[in-house]
């Protein structure tokens, strides 16, 4: 899996924007808020927090559930029985 992590501001905070792919292909981005604000400095502590992050992107991507394709099987066996 390709993961790009950059660095944001926005009102005034640090994000950390991780880019992917899911697992059809769409391109899919997770906003993480760093908690750490613009004023006073603070970029080497939002870098420390972005290398963190990279480190450790699986923890904050959404896991790919099997749940969703069990149940739709299910509902298509059901309906290849019914007919």
């Amino acid at each position: 899996m390709n993961i790009t992590a950059n660095l944001f501001i926005q009102h005034g905070l640090y994000y950390v924007i991780l880019s992917y792919r899911d697992s059809n292909n769409k391109r899919k981005q997770k906003w993480i808020p760093t908690g750490i604000t613009e004023k006073g400095n603070n970029k080497r502590l939002a870098n420390q927090k972005l290398d963190e992050i990279k480190q450790n992107y699986k923890d904050y991507l959404p896991t790919e559930s099997t749940f969703e394709t069990d149940e739709a099987e299910k509902y298509f066996e059901v309906y290849l029985n019914e007919c």
